[in-house]
This record gives C-alpha cells, sequence and structure tokens, in this order.
C-alpha cells in the first residue's frame, strides 16, 4: 500500500495543502478539480516522496535532436536499458499505430501522436507506481479507448496508478475519483466517489 500524506502551508504561493491519499497495489486512484488548483504539482510533490515512482507529466516531449521514430527507438532503448521493459514498449508502441510511422520526424507527428510516444515509453518503465498527469490528452477516442486497455493490463499486473485527470469518461473499470478543491485557501480533499 502507498500513503501519501501532505501538510505543506506553502504549497503554492496563494494555497497551503492538506492532503492525504493512499493507493493499494494494482488499484487505480484518479484525482480531479478546476484547473490551477494544483493538482499536476501534488502529483509532482507525490512523486520526490514516492521514490519507487514514475512521473508521466503533461511537459513537452524531451527530446534533444529532433529524431525520427526508429531513431527515438533507439535511443530511448540505450538510454533506459533495463529500466524498460522492451516487450511492453514494442506492444504499447504497436496499439498506438506507432510502428507504421518510423520514418516520420518526432517534430513532425501531432499532439495526440507526440501523447502516444511519451505514454508507450513512460508506461514501459519498471515502476510498481504511475503518476500520470492528463494521459488521456491530444487522444481521439480510439486512441483513449487503447490507453485504457494498456493500463488495465499495467493493474493487472499488480502496478498502482494514480491519476490527474479532467476527463473520465474513456475509464471503464471500477475505481475511485477524489475531487480536490480549495477550502480556506488550502487545498484538501473532497467527497470521493467511485467510477463504475
Amino acid at each position: 500500500m502507498y500513503k501519501f500524506v501532505l501538510k505543506e502551508p506553502d504549497f503554492l504561493p496563494h494555497i497551503g495543502c492538506d492532503v492525504e491519499l493512499s493507493l493499494e497495489q494494482g488499484e487505480t486512484l484518479f484525482l480531479t478539480g478546476e484547473n490551477g488548483l494544483g493538482k499536476s504539482t501534488l502529483l509532482k510533490k507525490v512523486s520526490e516522496k514516492l521514490s519507487d515512482s514514475y512521473l508521466l507529466s503533461q511537459s513537452p516531449l524531451d527530446s534533444f535532436y529532433d529524431r525520427r521514430l526508429d531513431q527515438y527507438i533507439s535511443a530511448v532503448e540505450k538510454g533506459l536499458g533495463d529500466r524498460m521493459d522492451k516487450e511492453v514498449f514494442a506492444r504499447i508502441w504497436r496499439k498506438f499505430g506507432l510502428d507504421i510511422k518510423m520514418d516520420r520526424l518526432l517534430s513532425q507527428l501531432s499532439g495526440g501522436e507526440r501523447q502516444c510516444v511519451k505514454l508507450a515509453t513512460g508506461l514501459a518503465l519498471h515502476s510498481p507506481l504511475l503518476l500520470l498527469d492528463e494521459p488521456s490528452q491530444y487522444l481521439d477516442q480510439e486512441k483513449k479507448a487503447i490507453l485504457f486497455g494498456c493500463l488495465q493490463a499495467l493493474n493487472q499486473q499488480g502496478k498502482s496508478l494514480l491519476i490527474v485527470e479532467h476527463d473520465l469518461s474513456w475509464w471503464k473499470k471500477k475505481s475511485l475519483v477524489v475531487p480536490l478543491q480549495i477550502h480556506e485557501k488550502t487545498l484538501t480533499r473532497g467527497e470521493a466517489w467511485t467510477i463504475s
């Protein structure tokens, strides 16, 4: 079980934070709330405190060189080495249809395609806890369905998922949703509910 407690009066310049979260092995927990509350900052704090986690954030696709997708794969496999499950990576890569775009440059990809590259890379890492910041962003309905299947498979392998998300329509599995809110200038938990 993962347990995370953050009581920080200066969480952001204008608000504090008083949030406690717990997550069982193989479980998915969603955090929701208005834009600008500090959900992404909270994920970063969780990542800093839980060393066995991996944060897939909404930053631009990090790549020092603009390279073709086939070159990207070689660089990622070499750079990540044993920290990445190459079979999982290849399977997710194919499911997202990236295998038929291998001659395309990263800079030529759409926002959804770049998101798929990030997801294939991050979801293949050997980490028991994945922190995902709006993983469905830029994805169409077909890709959201693929994302759901990939994340469900990771849950079945025992991986835990903490996901910040606005759109929950693509998630088809019973999971707890914790809305975050500002109460008396402090980020707090609202009343949790279950996706069924």
